[in-house]
């Protein structure tokens, strides 16, 4: 780690640690129903989501975001390859593709019910769908500010279609790629969470929401903390194959 990074580290952990600090000072003798101290909220945390059935949800709701966001990466990156080359194909599909993203993911949930009822399938389907929208618009944008000569190259070195997609193409869009994932990380996690609260009992999101209905504000909260850390951990995450990205970008 270079000297920068590690500063860059040390302030990020410095700011958690005061916020945190800052929190739990504020809340020490909170008699709030709503808004128990942070260390209830901590206490019920480790007694809860350490134990067999908190990492259930969790297995569940991690299982779930990673087959979406397979899943949907994919379709993504392959449907956008696909249109960003045929401009035809994307003349046509264009007014299907606005239409779509514009309906907020959330409100595709019932329809995903009424399609796969309320397992795993329905979950990891609306989350694929709703991350795809943002790869396919970064894939396709990226291909129409390829650069001429890479093109031009391939064609002189005789490619043939697959050697030009893998060699040429594909690594040229990685940085644009990579700014739709950007995107659609956490709207999945949003969609995940979301989905878990429709008539499901397993996963994070189904906790949180049995929680309120049960008043039992210290597992709400404690929940609602979890997925904050599950936020910051992607986007950390996120940032490490970020530098990676720039990094293989840089050196063509």
């Amino acid at each position: 780690m270079n000297p920068l990074s590690a500063r860059r580290l040390f302030r990020g952990c410095l700011g958690a640690v005061a916020v945190i600090g800052l929190w739990l000072g504020l809340s020490w003798h909170s008699n709030s129903v709503f808004f128990p101290p942070l260390r209830d909220m901590a206490g019920d945390a480790a007694d809860y989501w350490l134990s067999a059935p908190g990492l259930r949800d969790i297995g569940s709701t991690l299982g779930n975001l990673a087959g979406g966001l397979i899943l949907g990466i994919a379709a993504g990156t392959v449907a956008g390859l696909t249109i960003g080359q045929q401009p035809w194909l994307q003349r046509a599909s264009t007014p299907l593709i606005e239409f779509v993203r514009a309906i907020p993911s959330v409100a595709l949930l019932p329809a995903a019910v009424s399609l796969f009822g309320i397992g795993s399938a329905m979950k990891i389907a609306s989350i694929a769908l709703s991350i795809m929208w943002p790869v396919l618009i970064n894939v396709v944008d990226g291909l129409h500010n390829l650069p001429a000569q890479w093109l031009d190259t391939a064609r002189v070195l005789q490619l043939r279609a697959w050697q030009r997609q893998w060699w040429v193409i594909v690594p040229a869009l990685l940085p644009r790629l990579y700014a739709g994932i950007s995107v659609a990380v956490p709207l999945s996690l949003v969609v995940a969470v979301t989905s878990e609260m429709i008539g499901t009992t397993a996963g994070i999101g189904s906790v949180v929401l049995n929680a309120q209905y049960t008043f039992d504000v210290r597992r709400m909260w404690s929940g609602v903390l979890l997925l904050g850390v599950l936020g910051a951990a992607l986007s950390m995450a996120l940032t490490a194959v970020g530098r990676v990205v720039e990094k293989r970008s840089g050196a063509r």
